[in-house]
């Protein structure tokens, strides 16, 4: 008896300390009006398969300026879903470098270089206090290719150091796991920037309520079109 007494009290125990219920809930920090948010969305094509990123990597530069070789490189630090978001971003303006997808059936991590020449395809100018959609962003890979540049290997080195995502078997594998992507376009307009919002304070930040009134009631800026650009064939 006391024998299945000890063993009911085990279980209770742990039924109550691994209850949802009981769990705290982290709630994401609130929206700083003296920051804005970026949301965008980013699809590689490779081979024929699509892949959504789950992690983009931004640089932010000066106005006119050029990327500099050592600029730190600045994750997302938000997504669900398709969704990606970098939330109380300091206002400037933002390229997009490098992106991390999950490749099926494996699971495992693939990290996507962007070279520099693609840069302005995705720049964007954030401003305090407001929220901007990038765009859907679709570039494209081929599994034949794992060569890079100076300025992408640079990229990748820092990558592997900062990345919360990336498991001990991505890292084993060195450059094998990246390659370079190829920009292909960006997808911009009234109809797709009011479902990414949309599906952002209904499904994605549910019980986040200061990001949900800061999405719906602040200003919403959106990038500009980028000038056609002509990629070469991976």
């Amino acid at each position: 008896m006391k024998l299945l007494r000890a063993i009911a009290f085990i279980v209770l125990t742990l039924v109550t300390v691994t209850s949802p219920l009981t769990a705290e809930f982290k709630h994401l920090r609130p929206p700083d009006p003296a920051k804005g948010t970026i949301g965008l969305r980013l699809t590689n094509q490779y081979g024929m398969a699509k892949e959504s990123a789950d992690v983009v990597y931004f640089v932010r530069v000066a106005e006119g300026a050029e990327v500099p070789d050592d600029a730190p490189l600045i994750p997302s630090n938000f997504g669900k879903e398709r969704n990606i978001y970098l939330l109380n971003a300091e206002p400037g303006r933002y390229v997009v470098v490098a992106a991390e997808v999950v490749r099926p059936p494996a699971k495992s991590r693939t990290v996507l270089l962007l070279a520099k020449e693609y840069y302005s395809q995705t720049a964007i100018e954030v401003k305090a206090g407001a929220v901007v959609f990038l765009g859907e962003v679709a570039v494209k890979s081929s599994p034949k290719s794992y060569e890079i540049d100076e300025n992408q290997a640079r990229n990748l080195n820092t990558i592997m150091k900062i990345s919360t995502t990336l498991n001990v078997l991505d890292r084993s594998m060195g450059n094998k796991f990246a390659g370079p992507a190829v920009f292909k376009s960006v997808g911009r307009g009234d109809d797709v920037e009011l479902e990414f919002w949309l599906e952002a304070t209904h499904n994605h930040f549910r019980g986040e309520d200061p990001w949900i009134s800061f999405i719906d009631h602040r200003p919403v800026l959106r990038a500009p079109l980028a000038a056609p650009v002509k990629t070469p064939n991976p």
